[in-house]
């Protein structure tokens, strides 16, 4: 039995498939302790981990705020990049989750699982403590924007990096590209199909496929929901994840284009600020739906692309409109594009006519993607290769 910490950071759609992956490491023995957002507590303990703050409530959510409000300096302007990290406290999140796991390590008989490109601490504990360390990819764009990653440390947060080091007795680093690509094991939580679908990956990546989090998306429909969804009229659910990082026009232009192909619409969004002030008629507002008890019972959904959503609605059978901007979302919607499992529009393309176009003809697209998703199975072959770690 392992000793074994997991580390991830982001939002629900970050997180819920790494702590899927520690929960399968737990049903195999190891002694699990997660790292992660002060929010997600409750849902890990559900789990029998332990369980680790990396922030307080107030802390993540000024994180989500200050991650809106910089956006787009984060991709124009290099040296915002710096600033981004230092207000959301990112080295003193990297100095807490290492010192964790400096005193809490069992030598020998540990290792560390971190979400890739984030979880720098991991790979400073294995110089630190000689452990081994797996990272876990959710999306295929994350492992093919390294070399981004390198630029990144190179102008701009590479000293702040190195100051941190030499707090834990570490060798400053020059090559930065070598470092982030040094961990013992990849994996990349998507099946084959998907990955054959745009940019391979690299042949060391353990592809392993989806895996989504059901206690995470179940749970009692409420009234209003269950309501509409029983009124004879075709749904449609809109989705545009927990971040706040959501490009201005998503929702609008969804609820309108929902409206305008007479449907219902189920907009889901936490965050008050992003829906628009007055939604078209038919169309309700909610901040959470169990999506796994809910997205089987829509015509369809239109989503931002995030991958989480993606094999959500994989999983329920769903047809897929997206509207991606940003990140790994452009990337994730040409790949299901290419298997006829979603339509699509760039952000220059996004109007309401277009998306009850793209609504009217989603009934055309396929909704069995080339291999079944088996969550429960992706986390045990993950929880099983970073088992091979140890031996």
């Amino acid at each position: 039995m392992a000793n074994a910490f997991v580390i991830t950071h982001g939002t629900a759609g970050d997180l819920l498939p790494l702590i899927g992956v520690g929960a399968a490491l737990a049903a195999e023995g190891h002694r699990v302790t997660v790292l992660t957002h002060h929010p997600y507590r409750d849902l890990v303990d559900k789990h029998g981990m332990g369980f680790v703050p990396i922030d307080t409530d107030a802390e993540y959510a000024a994180e989500l705020a200050t991650t809106k409000r910089f956006n787009e300096d984060l991709f124009r302007r290099p040296m915002a990049v710096a600033r981004f990290y230092a207000q959301i406290n990112w080295f003193d999140q990297i100095r807490r989750e290492l010192t964790t796991m400096v005193e809490r390590h069992a030598p020998g008989d540990t290792v560390v699982v971190a979400r890739h490109t984030s979880g720098v601490s991991a790979l400073m504990a294995a110089e630190a403590m000689g452990v081994p360390v797996a990272w876990v990819s959710t999306w295929p764009s994350q492992i093919h924007a390294l070399p981004l990653m390198e630029k990144m440390y190179d102008y701009t947060i590479g000293p702040r990096m190195n100051q941190v080091r030499a707090e834990f007795g570490l060798p400053g680093v020059d090559d930065w590209g070598a470092w982030l690509d040094r961990p013992d094991l990849q994996i990349g939580l998507w099946p084959e199909w998907f990955d054959s679908a745009g940019s391979a990956s690299p042949p060391h990546v353990h592809r392993t496929g989806f895996v989504t989090h059901e206690p995470a998306e179940s749970g009692p429909v409420p009234a209003e929901a269950d309501r509409l969804l029983r009124s004879g009229r075709p749904a449609v659910l809109i989705a545009g994840g927990t971040s706040m990082v959501a490009h201005e026009r998503f929702y609008s232009t969804a609820a309108e284009g929902c409206a305008r192909a007479g449907r219902v619409g189920l907009l889901v969004c936490p965050h008050r600020e992003l829906v628009p002030d007055r939604l078209p008629a038919g169309v309700h507002w909610f901040r959470r739906l169990p999506f796994r008890d809910v997205m089987p019972r829509v015509s369809a959904v239109i989503h931002h692309g995030g991958i989480s959503t993606v094999a959500r609605a994989l999983a329920s059978r769903t047809p897929q409109v997206i509207l991606p901007f940003n990140l790994d979302r452009p990337d994730n919607a040409a790949r299901l594009h290419k298997h006829r499992l979603a339509r699509w529009a760039p952000v220059g393309q996004w109007s309401a006519d277009r998306v009850a176009q793209l609504l009217a003809t989603s009934a055309d697209l396929r909704v069995d993607p080339p291999t079944p998703i088996d969550s429960a199975a992706s986390a045990r072959a993950a929880a099983r290769l970073i088992g091979t770690l140890l031996r």
